[in-house]
């Protein structure tokens, strides 16, 4: 559910919205669904929020395990939590 307060929703501001949402949207057709991973809860909470105001759908959040790789040649390997969200895509009702 989306709340709109002062000008922002759910305590974001549109611009905060349509940046996360641009970063993972499908490039070609933004309507499409998508698959992300976000490693903060600021970003699994901004990115929600923004495929509910752009694509009308609830959006499906799991929280897993990631391997973060500093650089391309680190020998160290980082394990983080953060979460997958899909998105089934653009809905008009």
């Amino acid at each position: 559910m989306l709340t709109i307060e002062n000008d922002k929703i759910n305590g974001y501001t549109e611009s905060d919205l349509i940046g996360i949402f641009n970063k993972y949207k499908d490039q070609e057709n933004w309507k499409k669904p998508f698959n992300a991973i976000v490693i903060t809860e600021e970003d699994k909470n901004k990115l929600e929020t923004a495929i509910i105001f752009y694509h009308g759908a609830k959006p499906i959040t799991v929280p897993i395990e990631v391997i973060v790789t500093p650089h391309k040649d680190a020998l160290v390997k980082m394990v983080a939590n953060g979460y997958q969200i899909k998105s089934i895509g653009y809905r008009c009702y």
